[in-house]
């Protein structure tokens, strides 16, 4: 028995050998001329006039060797097909692979189906095509194979692919002659059970009502009904979602919801922000009602969710509020955000944030101070007032600043008439050096790692403190040991002022400090035009009382007839899009800071335009384009540049891309056209 397995196993070997020669054709054909040679003769050797009978001889010829060419060529496609399949699937018999349910196919390199199974005529039929190519069946090829490596888990787990009717998951293998077999597994049902175990799995959202507390006290008269239309509106909310709901705190609420629910929160862009901001307040504010709500949706304990969902809370409430943060596996996730904040800072806030930041720098051995690229006079006042808060509590201390910052150099003219102020003045490459362990730095106006004076100080210190009134464009890369973000606020240099007053400090502020301090807060309410409040003209009130004056901090903003024309050359290039948007565009081939500044100063004259809402100004710097906008408080600027890498406040913002003046301004096309779509 073993003889005759190895007798027929040695015969199958010769015979594949023997039809993958060419020779055997020319032996067939050489035996069939000799047969029809001899026929011919005897014929021709009969009657050498009737030529009838070698016209059919030679028919008869060449149909012979036509049908065995054809079967020749077929036996040995077979015999191709079956070793294929053997060399992969370890010498099974191509007539198991032909009658067995699991759909299979054999394809050659440029995914031609060249033999399929009966299994896979269903499979074939549900795609709804009769094509004989794998991408016709799958909708990709085999490069898709290709192109995934073992350590892959698609590649492991197979490629999902769906029928209309059915889920399979696709394998493939290749064999040595260069076919690849692929086979289909049937997971409809698997799939089934996972979607509902994933659409049953939970979420955990925290619910904050941003301002009902500043709209009780205008409408004192309402205050019950306000407070209750929220809640009813949120606990509908809750039940159309099939979740849990629960106020645990005074206007803080926990609330729990399926994966299902929150696929629709997510299509309807979260519209239960849109629902609380309807609600009708009064006759005496034009302010809505607005919450914050912080999502997790991350996988994890119960713990962990609850840690992502306060941290998203606490970042929609750092960016203004209004507004939904998802925090999910792959990042952060933004919804809403399309009012402007109200001001609600309280005296207790401040004189915790003033007590913990002077203990940060009494428990420190110097402190480093850094603000934004292209610093501005709100800038370099929140750099004056915390090295003024280092100095009280003697520690060295000193301000990471660009010296060849042409809009600061009448503030470093008159800082040069204080002594302490003598050496403070650094470099970042000087910084560096000056960084120990316990050294402290205090990053003001500025929360974007994209737009600090210097990323790579930012990084190396180990201990980091963050005042900010800009809104928050993503969580801190590391976490600092305090961080004050307060977008409600006019200026950074507010915040400070609040935070000195509260200490001995703010006693022994110099009138050069203030007057610096007093032109950022000037500089960006447009000399108390725009987003000022009660607290701002309290910070005010402080400054004057440290001998700020503002005809001497109006010194600050006088230029020279080179901004003039600077500003005309911006102006002369001005055009509007989708009848609000106003757009300035520089064709200098580089601008330099000045231009920059000329840039930001025409965005706030084109707001003077009748209908313009918001308004943005574009320039080429020396290896970047640089995108300055500006708001009259109905466009939230800031969310429009965020989208492209920028960041700011509600009704002023900036971004620097890299990239041509052409994209940038395609760019900002299309940031536009998303903010009005949402």
């Amino acid at each position: 028995m073993a003889f005759h397995c190895s007798a027929v196993h040695l015969m199958k070997n010769n015979q594949k050998h023997f039809m993958k020669t060419p020779i055997w054709h020319a032996l067939i054909c050489a035996a069939l001329a000799v047969i029809m040679l001899i026929l011919l003769h005897q014929d021709l050797d009969a009657s050498h006039s009737d030529f009838s009978t070698l016209y059919i001889f030679l028919s008869v010829y060449v149909i012979l060797c036509a049908l065995v060419l054809i079967f020749a060529q077929t036996f040995r496609t077979k015999l191709y097909h079956e070793e294929s399949l053997e060399s992969i699937s370890e010498h099974i018999p191509l007539s198991i692979y032909a009658n067995v349910s699991t759909p299979i196919a054999l394809c050659n390199e440029n995914g031609l189906i060249v033999w399929k199974n009966s299994g896979f005529d269903a499979i074939a039929n549900l795609s709804g095509t009769r094509t004989r190519t794998l991408r016709s069946i799958l909708g990709f090829g085999l490069e898709k194979f290709e192109s995934m490596n073992e350590e892959d888990e698609e590649t492991r787990n197979g490629i999902l692919w769906t029928s209309p009717t059915e889920t399979y998951r696709v394998y493939a293998k290749r064999s040595r002659e260069g076919n690849t077999l692929v086979w289909w597994i049937d997971v409809t049902e698997l799939e089934k059970v996972r979607r509902q175990k994933e659409d049953e799995e939970f979420f955990l959202a925290y619910i904050y009502i941003d301002n009902i507390e500043e709209l009780i006290q205008i409408e004192r008269e309402n205050t019950a009904s306000l407070a209750s239309t929220i809640s009813n509106i949120l606990f509908g909310w809750a039940i159309s979602a099939e979740g849990v709901i629960k106020e645990f705190e005074r206007n803080k609420f926990i609330f729990m919801f399926s994966r299902k629910a929150y696929t629709g929160f997510v299509e309807n862009k979260f519209d239960i922000l849109d629902k609380i901001r309807m609600i009708p307040i009064g006759k005496n504010t034009e302010t809505p009602a607005t919450i914050s709500i912080g999502v997790s949706t991350i996988s994890g304990t119960f713990a962990e969710k609850d840690t992502a969902a306060k941290a998203a809370l606490e970042l929609a409430l750092a960016r203004g509020g209004d507004q939904a943060v998802v925090k999910n596996e792959n990042g952060i996730e933004f919804f809403g955000g399309m009012t402007k904040s109200s001001q609600k800072r309280s005296t207790v806030k401040s004189r915790t944030i003033a007590n913990k930041l002077t203990d940060l720098i009494c428990g420190s051995t110097n402190v480093l101070i850094m603000a934004h690229k292209y610093a501005d006079f709100d800038a370099l006042g929140a750099c004056v007032g915390i090295a003024r808060l280092a100095m009280q509590c003697e520690k060295p201390c000193y301000i990471i600043s660009d010296r060849k910052n042409a809009d600061l150099a009448k503030c470093h003219e008159r800082l040069k008439t204080l002594h302490s102020y003598d050496n403070i003045f650094i470099t970042a490459a000087e910084a560096t050096e000056l960084n120990y362990s316990e050294t402290l730095l205090v990053i003001v106006d500025v929360n974007n790692p994209l737009q600090f004076e210097d990323r790579d100080i930012a990084t190396l210190v180990r201990k980091t403190v963050f005042i900010d009134h800009h809104r928050m464009t993503g969580e801190f890369a590391k976490t600092p040991l305090l961080h004050y973000i307060e977008p409600s606020a006019s200026s950074t240099c507010e915040l400070i002022c609040e935070i000195l007053e509260q200490t001995p400090a703010g006693n022994k502020l110099s009138k050069q400090e203030a007057d610096i301090m007093f032109a950022g807060i000037m500089l960006d309410t447009k000399r108390f035009v725009v987003n000022t409040g009660v607290r701002t003209f309290a910070a005010a009130q402080f400054l004057r009382g440290q001998g700020a004056n503002p005809n001497e901090a109006q010194e600050f903003f006088k230029t020279g007839l080179d901004e003039l024309i600077r500003k005309a050359r911006f102006e002369t290039n001005v055009e509007t899009y989708r009848k609000a948007f106003a757009i300035s565009i520089s064709t200098e081939e580089e601008c330099t800071a000045q231009d920059r500044i000329a840039a930001a100063k025409v965005a706030d004259n084109l707001l003077t335009v009748d209908g313009i809402l918001a308004s943005f100004a574009i320039c080429r710097m020396k290896d970047s384009i640089r995108i300055s906008a500006r708001s009259t408080g109905k466009i939230n600027v800031q969310k429009i540049l965020e989208s492209i890498g920028g960041g700011g406040h509600y009704d002023s913002a900036a971004t620097e891309l890299r990239c041509s003046l052409e994209e940038a301004y395609q760019m900002l096309l299309a940031a536009i056209d998303k903010y009005l779509d949402e």
